[in-house]
């Protein structure tokens, strides 16, 4: 069963040095900061796609660790050679 949920911008209390952190890194790369698919080449994870209790929203809760996931390449399924 596919259940669809409604993509909101889900900010945390530290919601501004996610954004710096992220911010950073796309600088960095000249590709990614320019994307037409997101503004400055970041976006707010849960917006992008909501995942409810994972890993990194207990590690921030409970752990007090910020987390970011890096996309680095378009290709999700490279050569094992690749990889």
């Amino acid at each position: 069963m596919w259940i669809k949920f409604r993509k909101n911008y889900y900010a945390c209390p530290d919601d501004e040095t996610f954004q710096f952190m992220a911010s950073v890194y796309s600088r960095s790369h000249h590709n990614m900061s320019l994307s037409k698919e997101f503004e400055g080449g970041i976006t707010n994870g849960a917006f992008w796609y909501p995942i409810y209790g994972g890993m990194q929203d207990w590690n921030y809760i409970h752990g007090g660790c910020f987390e970011l996931t890096l996309e680095i390449s378009d290709n999700k399924w490279p050569n094992t050679i690749e990889v």
